[in-house]
């Protein structure tokens, strides 16, 4: 069975354009989510208690009442758990998991994107709550527009 080489000038290069790849992604990334939301997200609300906050933003997510919702962020709070960052036990671990291997993230509801963009407006917590599930949309817009950037 051939071994793999590991020279100190390969796994350099290797790691320069694992690198590059990710940051690729994270710029696709960034550049999909809205700059009202990322304000929003630099100004968190302030909670002194860890459940109360917590229960506050599960009243905030039941009382959206939104087509398709609860199913998608289940559904994208699983492919990112599971596909998208989770690192395999290897002895160089970061180098085996690149942004081509990423799975499809799941389809997006119709009007859901513009539907929190219009709660970014809403008073805290529940403004902050729609900045960060748009966050996680972005995330899952900028893997497609990554793999789309492949195939091209």
């Amino acid at each position: 069975m051939p071994q793999k080489l590991y020279s100190p000038w390969s796994h350099s290069l290797q790691t320069a354009i694992w690198r590059r790849e990710w940051g690729r992604l994270y710029a696709l990334v960034e550049a999909e989510l809205p700059a009202p939301a990322a304000l929003r997200l630099s100004n968190p609300p302030a909670f002194t208690d860890p459940h109360e906050a917590r229960f506050d933003i599960e009243v905030i997510l039941l009382s959206w009442a939104l087509p398709g919702f609860v199913a998608y962020i289940e559904a994208l709070s699983t492919w990112l758990g599971k596909s998208a960052f989770l690192e395999p036990d290897t002895p160089y671990p970061w180098l085996e998991r690149w942004p081509g291997d990423l799975k499809q993230p799941p389809a997006e509801p119709p009007d859901l994107w513009d539907e929190l963009l219009g709660r970014l407006r809403w008073p805290n917590p529940d403004g902050f709550v729609a900045a960060s599930l748009l966050q996680l949309m972005a995330t899952a817009r900028g893997v497609v527009r990554y793999h789309e950037g492949l195939s091209q």
